[in-house]
């Protein structure tokens, strides 16, 4: 049968408007037999056990308590005991039981993408295009967020824009995190004890006390630390590497409703977050010098075996928030209050980590009596502290108009600091961002309502106002520091590249000062013309101590000696080096708007049909010295989406047994798409290296997105339920980019020379055409006890990680140039971003001999799949960020 969602049509407009018939046409096959069976058949009573599914769940995702089955739009919702059932207990799990998402973490920065929508840019100058929450609160930087992920009644996803429900940032969907609140039925609570391969400990404990009939406290703890899953099998070297956890967390709940009107509740959090983060392996060499294929890593035995040693891997996170929910309910109406104060301070510590393959020692490694470490590293060292305010007014759920109005304040200071050096060697090139402050304030007023034009006939319409400001001052350098060689006996300002001369920077000790430095603007004396002498000087007010090894301080001042200097030039003389003051600053302003039809064709059958929009603000890049030699400092414009949607929800008997089928298709029109790639400063690049290339946010063009969702649920006989969640996705880029560059590859010495890229018909990344999870669960009651088991099967197809859809190959030659060709025909391989489908397996098993007391096994990833949940792409760097592998876990809980 062919797919219906392959047609396209001429014209944009004309192809929107047959795939919305065609969807519809979808919708009515499955909807009117189900209908009708549900009309014909009165449904008949049942004794549902607590393994068969009610059609009742009650979610919050547009800010009111509804049954899932009542929400005109496409909302998920997972329990906490169907995700402790299969062992999910990190952030990034979540998308093995939820297919719409893509869930990544990056350097401890977590990347989610609904249907394809979502950020990979984890600095300061951005934040999540899906919105991220913890009950109903927004997490501007959702680091350390999946070590909050314990003692949750759910997770819900609401996905397509929110602007008009939700504060901030939804226009891909929105994440909600649901902690479970205090209560007054008693004390009550649970002690959770587990255990798994890798040395994983896992320990919960929750105990919730009714101090009066208006005043409950619940407190919950939680820790999770488990060895890495990657192995270092460099025999010469005992660093632990990434992925290594350690996590500690807390929460405490204060609940106080003196009467059925006022209800207050303030919660208070905290995470001291350890091991070595998400550091991620780089298979560029395993490519360049082994000629493995790494788009499906299950064919390369031991992907996760590297080779590694210098620097340490660590991570060092302490977050902790407060926030507080008020309401007070009057006869027609309510009043809100959502206020939350969270404090983020991230360290993180990333060496290089090289996949193994064969050959790889003689490339890192020198000859046995000489053996050379390398201390090249990445480090972030970041701050973060944000306020969010919201006040709303509801009118009461039992009115024919409730509306919804608000307005939502938002405001973040941040601190932040990147460096990276390279070690050995008599070239340095390395990159420093020092930021002391980058400011965030939006305002946001929004108004949503729905009317019953009959009984079983509505409209809703919604509409928000956002104002938002930016600005960041800092200082931002690219360093490169040509070093004389020592075994020549040539004068210091004649440099040889080809031997021997390494400098050390880097080693055991070395502190940087990160955001405390005291120069910002390099041009110290003021006269407006920067000197070597002040660069050296810049360079060196970034470091608080050198490492015990490091020789690079006494080498600069040889420079400063004896020169004449050759800092910051390539051979030819052309500056390639940049320092600069860092001083963005943007101010947007928009509106966004959504409406709704929905109609019941009866109780248990709904169909509805939206369009709603989402806007994510322009902003700005960093400065950095442009060919003239004055600051430049880049912006973008902002993006919008338009989303499409129709769909329907249905419940209904069959014989004795509950179905559940919802449905959706979609169709979004997006413009103006925000994406980073890497651009060269005046287009060099010296020996291969990464100085002259800075980080770059631009407008690449606009795209589509088109597809459908089908979520059913079906009780069977002898206790079993069969789900399945399956989401067909289609993605494209629509019109040309101008300049844009492709920074997979070295660049040329020459703007004219760089390697340029067109991504028309392109897809999007994180985005693949198919992807599901289905599941089967029993539970079988006996004599001695409650048996229970749930296996669920998760797939995807292929997709990419970049907008580069890249295998590697070289780009037409026609449009770039000679030296552009070399430099690419020497990549060949090295740049692919694309990502095998694959299936995995989950499964869980349980048994319960007494009322609260529980034993539980899981395995997850079964059948070892592994893939790149998200990567960096760049000369001279595949970094691949990898799922878990298999593990298998038991784990012991006593609730009471």
């Amino acid at each position: 049968m062919n797919n219906p969602f392959y047609f396209k049509a001429a014209s944009k407009n004309g192809g929107l408007k047959s795939r919305l018939m065609v969807a519809s046409c979808v919708s009515a096959l499955i909807l009117t037999p189900n209908a009708a069976f549900a009309q014909d058949q009165a449904a008949p009573e049942q004794e549902e056990t607590e393994n068969q599914q009610s059609a009742d769940i009650v979610v919050t995702a547009e800010r009111r308590e509804q049954s899932l089955q009542d929400i005109a739009a496409t909302v998920k919702a997972v329990d906490d005991e169907d995700l402790r059932k299969l062992g999910v207990n990190s952030f990034t799990d979540l998308a093995t039981v939820l297919p719409q998402l893509n869930i990544g973490n990056r350097e401890g920065n977590i990347e989610i993408f609904i249907r394809g929508i979502g950020d990979d840019n984890n600095t300061e100058l951005s934040e999540p295009r899906s919105a991220i929450l913890l009950d109903d609160v927004y997490i501007s930087r959702p680091r350390g967020l999946g070590s909050f992920f314990f003692d949750i009644e759910r997770v819900e996803l609401n996905i397509g824009p929110q602007g008009t429900v939700r504060g901030r940032n939804a226009t891909g969907g929105s994440l909600n995190i649901v902690s479970a609140r205090p209560n007054f039925n008693g004390v009550s609570g649970f002690v959770d004890f587990g255990i798994a391969d890798f040395d994983q400990t896992e320990v919960q404990a929750a105990l919730n006390i009714p101090i009066s009939d208006t005043l409950a406290i619940r407190g919950a703890v939680y820790h999770l630390e488990h060895d890495s899953f990657v192995q270092n099998v460099n025999p010469l070297s005992d660093n632990r590497e990434s992925d290594e956890v350690n996590d500690t967390a807390g929460r405490l709940s204060v609940l106080f409703e003196p009467d059925d009107r006022l209800s207050v509740l303030i919660v208070g959090d905290y995470l001291d977050q350890g091991g070595t983060g998400s550091g991620g392996i780089n298979f560029f060499e395993s490519v360049q010098q082994g000629g493995q294929d790494i788009s499906d890593l299950n064919d390369i035995p031991n992907p996760r075996d590297i080779l590694s040693r210098g620097s340490q891997p660590v991570q060092d996170a302490q977050i902790w928030g407060v926030r507080a929910n008020i309401s007070y309910e009057f006869d027609t109406f309510a009043v809100q209050y959502l206020g939350s104060f969270r404090s983020v301070d991230y360290f993180f510590n990333r060496s290089a980590a090289n996949a193994n393959f064969p050959g790889a020692e003689n490339n890192l490694f020198s000859d046995p009596e000489g053996f050379t470490d390398s201390f090249n590293r990445v480090q972030f060292d970041t701050s973060s502290e944000s306020i969010v305010q919201e006040l709303r007014i509801t009118a009461n759920d039992d009115q024919r108009f409730r509306w919804n109005v608000g307005g939502f304040y938002y405001t973040e200071d941040q601190t932040s600091f990147f460096n990276t050096t390279s070690d050995p060697g008599n070239v340095f090139a390395g990159v420093e961002f020092a930021i002391p402050e980058a400011l965030r304030d939006n305002f946001a007023f929004y108004a949503d309502a729905t009317y019953d034009v009959t009984e079983d006939f509505r409209i809703t319409g919604g509409i928000r106002y956002t104002n938002e400001d930016q600005s960041r001052t800092g200082l931002g350098a690219t360093y490169l520091f040509l070093f004389p060689t020592e075994t020549d006996g040539a004068p210091p300002n004649n440099f040889n590249f080809s031997c021997c001369a390494n400098h050390r920077f880097g080693t055991e000790g070395l502190v940087l000062a990160g955001p405390n430095r005291t120069i910002f603007n390099p041009d110290i004396d003021g006269d407006g013309n920067v000197t070597a002498t002040e660069r050296i000087a810049t360079f060196l007010d970034g470091i608080t101590t050198f490492g015990a090894r490091d020789d690079i301080d006494d080498q600069l001042q040889l420079l400063l000696d004896e020169g004449p200097l050759q800092t910051g030039f390539d051979l030819e003389g052309r500056e390639i080096s940049s320092i600069t003051v860092q001083d963005g600053q943007v101010s947007d302003e928009y509106v966004d708007w959504r409406v709704r039809a929905e109609y019941d064709i009866s109780d248990d059958n709904l169909v509805y049909l939206s369009v709603s929009t989402g806007t994510n603000s322009g902003g700005f890049n960093d400065t950095f010295t442009g060919p003239d030699g004055n600051p430049v400092t880049p912006t973008f414009d902002r993006e919008r989406l338009v989303a499409y949607e129709i769909g329907s929800k249905n419940s209904f008997f069959i014989g004795n047994y509950r179905s559940i089928v919802n449905l959706s298709a979609f169709y979004y029109d997006y413009s103006d798409q925000v994406f980073t790639t890497l651009a060269a400063v005046d287009g060099s690049s010296v020996m291969g290296s990464q100085a002259g290339l800075v980080s770059l946010r631009q407008n690449i063009g606009d795209s589509e997105l088109y597809g459908f969702d089908i979520d059913y649920t079906q009780d069977l006989p002898l206790n079993l339920v069969f789900k399945a969640n399956v989401q067909y996705l289609q993605t494209q880029f629509l019109n040309e980019s101008n300049d844009l560059t492709d920074s997979r590859f070295n660049f040329a010495a020459s703007p004219d020379e760089t390697v340029q890229f067109d991504p028309v018909g392109n897809r999007l990344p994180k985005a693949s055409d198919w992807s599901g999870s289905v599941s089967l669960s029993q539970l079988i009651e006996t004599g001695i006890g409650k048996f229970d088991w749930v296996a669920s099967l998760g797939f995807r197809s292929n997709y990419f990680t970049t907008f580069f859809n890249g295998d590697g190959n070289a780009p037409d030659a026609s449009l770039i140039g000679s030296a552009a060709v070399d430099a690419v025909n020497n990549n060949l391989g090295s740049a692919t971003d694309i990502v095998d489908g694959y299936v995995r397996l989950d499964v869980g098993v349980g048994f319960e001999p007494s009322d609260g007391f529980r034993i539980e096994g899981f395995v997850k990833n079964l059948t070892d799949q592994t893939y790149s949940q998200t990567s960096l792409v760049s000369p001279g760097l595949n970094l691949r960020f990898l799922n878990a592998p298999r593990q298998w876990g038991a784990r012991v809980r006593y609730s009471f």
